[in-house]
């Protein structure tokens, strides 16, 4: 499979979804580039693609979670304080 049929799979599950439209499957796309990077023959400039969409999912995992953190720390605190 060409590397990018890997990428457009991977982009499938966290790229082309917006937040309102559906779930995000991080760990899938995460999973599916992974992959990728397991396969023999792949070419300097290919694993540099595809190394680099995994550094840009990798970077907007890490800000959901802060963003998830940041809002369950709100809740609780709205909770604590209307006790």
């Amino acid at each position: 499979m060409h590397v990018w049929s890997w990428i457009h799979w991977s982009d499938a599950y966290w790229l082309d979804i917006s937040e309102k439209a559906g779930k995000k499957d991080y760990d899938k796309a995460d999973s599916i580039l992974l992959r990728c990077l397991e396969q023999k023959g792949l070419d300097e400039r290919d694993r540099k693609e595809v190394e680099e969409r995994l550094s840009e999912l990798r970077k907007e995992m890490i800000e959901r979670r802060e963003r998830v953190s940041t809002q369950a720390e709100g809740i609780v605190a709205q909770i604590l304080t209307n006790k």
